[in-house]
């Protein structure tokens, strides 16, 4: 009987606290009563700084008298609102600049503050409107105005500012609702204004010469839709691939023997390919070039990849039996193998005189080039990086709004790709069975590794991976290969193959602890220009690209 009764003790005491620690929702009242809190209204959070500024300013002409005078935010009322998908509050300033019989030249009243959101884990914002109610007369000059701006997390952008103006001798202009949609999904916001000024929402009034100008409320609403979770995360077994008497080796990719291709940077900082198999190692260079860049190769050695030129020209080549062969796509700038089938068929990207860029296919009947149809009309942008053995391309095409989608291509039919709860998804390689591999990003615009088969997407992160997991091919055998970037930057290579079941049931001894690199420092022209869209080896690209 005392088990039990200390038992429903501790329930009670438990339940209690997390009641007490429970976040409040916001109250019906003035904008004194938030500030500085932390407050709910539907599926959002928000928080509100304490960072408050209000004043009315008159220009009495009459007595040559100019004057401000300061409120708090308890002369603002404040109204939560919610809806099914919609979650915001309206700010009742009533504000009055009244020019008109009083003898006042120009009068304003204007408020700001800050404020940050964040939406609940099974939500997402969408967008944001912002409305003011209000009227003004139209004889020389009233101004009406609602303003609020934020940037989340994932750097989507919002910033919404409805106006009623009039000035004698110029058009009359009247906005009282304005929507800024989010170019991605948004999850959280800061109060911190993204241009600097130091407050994320402001409103006035303002009025000269006779007019009179009513700000009666200005209400901001966020538009959310459910949140779309990410692929679990799977079982594997890792393995260090780093080649510990050239810590400057980076893999990227390999093949049905367990051979390993990738690249190493020599004491002048140039880069060469190399094929690693088993404890032999084999340096390659273009003839006379100043950088080699090897991205992969087949199952019976065929190497591809690009190499850089005396003049700074890039180029794509395949190595086949120690013959050195050039590929250029024909007229373009610059051009780069990604993969390679067991044909000697290529794919890879290509850049165009109008600086576009393009996928492309050569095979037994010549260069074809790959475009995806949903790819932005003004800058287009499809770049094919995996091809296998029955000519299935994977790659990916950014949108008009430039966001990344994967694609796949079989017989001249594409299919998108885009991992679940992902902004921006980019296949990197297959397998003859289908199986692809790639990187995704999630809200939080963190890049994740992902194994698709069929319509079941995986995630694959490295234990201890800060921010970056990017793999990049996987062989028949199912035997993954990709690199993370640690703690301090630094970039490694591995191989992993995937157990049964899910993360939450993988034992600790599954990593075997790789041998320290350090980064690569230059980078090819592809990898410039695929940066940030994604990463094939992290430290190859600068921070400015």
């Amino acid at each position: 009987m005392k088990k039990k009764s200390a038992a429903f003790l501790f329930v009670f005491l438990l339940a209690s606290l997390t009641c007490f620690a429970k976040v409040q929702r916001c109250p019906h009242g003035t904008l004194a009563d938030v500030m500085g809190t932390t407050c709910t209204i539907g599926d959002i959070t928000y928080t509100f700084g304490t960072d408050f500024h209000g004043f009315t300013t008159v220009d009495d002409q009459a007595t040559n008298v100019f004057s401000t005078t300061f409120f708090g935010p308890d002369a603002i009322g404040f109204v939560p609102i919610s809806s099914t998908n919609q979650s915001g509050f309206q700010l009742v300033p009533n504000f009055v600049a009244n020019t008109n019989g009083t003898g006042l030249f120009f009068v304003e009243t204007l408020a700001k503050f800050s404020y940050g959101l964040q939406a609940n884990d099974t939500s997402e914002v969408l967008s944001e409107t912002v409305t003011i109610d209000g009227d003004i007369t139209q004889t020389n000059f009233a101004f009406i105005q609602g303003f609020d701006v934020h940037t989340f997390n994932n750097q989507s952008f919002v910033q919404a500012g409805p106006t009623d103006i009039f000035a004698l001798g110029g058009p009359a202009f009247n906005q009282p609702s304005v929507t800024s949609t989010l170019q991605e999904p948004g999850i959280s916001a800061g109060i911190v204004n993204p241009d600097g000024s130091g407050f994320t929402t402001e409103f006035f009034a303002e009025a000269l010469g006779g007019d009179i100008a009513n700000l009666r409320s200005s209400t901001f609403l966020y538009t959310t839709g459910p949140r779309l979770a990410t692929p679990v995360a799977g079982n594997f077994r890792f393995q260090s691939v780093d080649i510990p008497s050239i810590p400057s080796a980076i893999a990227q990719g390999i093949n049905n023997l367990g051979q390993i291709v990738g690249n190493l940077q020599d004491s002048f900082g140039n880069t060469h390919g190399y094929v690693q198999d088993g404890v032999n190692l084999r340096q390659i260079d273009f003839p006379n070039a100043t950088d080699t860049f090897a991205e992969a190769l087949s199952n019976s050695g065929m190497v591809a990849g690009g190499y850089s030129d005396a003049f700074g020209n890039f180029h794509g080549f395949v190595l086949d039996g120690g013959t050195f062969t050039s590929v250029d796509f024909p007229g373009a700038i610059f051009t780069e193998v990604f993969d390679i089938n067991d044909q000697g068929d290529l794919t890879g990207v290509y850049q165009a005189p109008d600086f576009g860029l393009h996928g492309f296919v050569r095979d037994q009947n010549g260069f074809t080039s790959v475009d995806d149809p949903a790819q932005t009309f003004f800058f287009p942008s499809t770049q094919a990086l995996g091809i296998n053995n029955r000519g299935t391309v994977v790659g990916f095409f950014r949108d008009a709004l430039s966001r990344a989608h994967g694609f796949s291509l079989f017989h001249g039919t594409f299919q998108q790709i885009d991992v679940p709860g992902a902004i921006a998804s980019v296949p990197e390689g297959l397998n003859e069975s289908g199986t692809i591999v790639g990187v995704y990003r999630d809200l939080d615009h963190t890049l994740h590794s992902y194994i698709q088969r069929g319509d079941n997407f995986t995630t694959l992160d490295f234990p201890g991976a800060v921010g970056t997991t990017a793999v990049f091919q996987i062989n028949d055998q199912g035997t993954m290969l990709g690199n993370y970037t640690d703690d301090q930057g630094i970039t490694h290579g591995f191989i992993a193959d995937q157990l049964p079941g899910n993360a939450q049931d993988a034992p600790a001894a599954n990593i075997n602890s790789p041998v320290r690199n350090s980064p690569i420092q230059t980078c090819s022209p592809a990898d410039w220009v695929r940066h940030p869209g994604t990463i094939r080896v992290p430290q190859l690209c600068h921070v400015a690209n």
